[in-house]
């Protein structure tokens, strides 16, 4: 089974995605547990700069994501990259 995302100004297919087996789903959960172990041990101010180099990308790619969303979602450009913007000062504030 696929999952597609339209874009729904045009109708027309953005990608399309396959959805995963229960082994996969299962994987991708227990990755997600194991990593936050050692997310909890780095130290504060190492966590703090990598969550500013989130930021960093998000606001150097902020027209790239913009547009995705744009096609995704059908906001406007304008809504779109305010919404790049208020994730990455999210990231900038944890």
């Amino acid at each position: 089974m696929s999952i597609q995302s339209i874009n729904p100004a045009t109708g027309e297919t953005n990608e399309t995605c396959e959805t995963w087996d229960q082994q996969t789903l299962q994987q991708a959960l227990q990755d997600t547990h194991d990593a936050k172990q050692p997310w909890a041990a780095l130290p504060i101010k190492e966590r703090c700069h990598l969550m500013h180099k989130a930021a960093d990308t998000l606001l150097q790619r902020k027209q790239e994501y913009a547009e995705i969303i744009t096609r995704e979602m059908g906001k406007l450009i304008g809504e779109s990259l305010a919404e790049v913007e208020k994730c990455a000062s999210v990231c900038q504030f944890y």
